[in-house]
């Protein structure tokens, strides 16, 4: 089973980081086969410190690759989901949304907060996760 995993990794975040390596030592001890691929700002130290395959989450064609070749999309904790610090950030992950729903890739949330929604988009990108839309 492969698991494409999103979140805020890569930007040398602790709290991101230590996210990423407890959402991996569960898919591990839960899914011994998986194999995570993370999208990452910085694929070549994600793949270093955390073992797992990675590619750049700034390149359409590695994120279309990663999400239409997984099994499920993996949103792995955070406030990722709200646009109080940056409407940007919201979009780009509201966009791994809908480009999973798109390529009919199951989407899932684990330990995502749901922070500010200011925007329709940000609780509308949540329904799509959720296949409610």
């Amino acid at each position: 089973m492969k698991i494409a995993l999103a979140g805020y990794y890569g930007f040398g975040n602790v709290g991101d980081e230590l996210l990423l390596k407890s959402v991996l030592e569960a898919i591990r001890k839960r899914v011994p086969r998986a194999r995570p691929l993370v999208l990452t700002n910085n694929p070549l130290q994600t793949a270093a410190s955390h073992r797992v395959e990675a590619v750049s989450r700034w390149s359409p064609v590695s994120i279309l690759r990663a999400v239409g070749g997984s099994d499920e999309l993996l949103f792995g904790g955070g406030g990722v989901f709200q646009d109080r610090t940056s409407k940007r950030s919201l979009r780009y992950y509201a966009g791994r949304v809908i480009l999973a729903r798109l390529v009919g890739t199951p989407v899932a949330l684990w330990g995502v907060g749901g922070g500010e929604m200011q925007q329709t988009l940000t609780s509308h990108a949540l329904r799509l996760a959720r296949g409610r839309d």
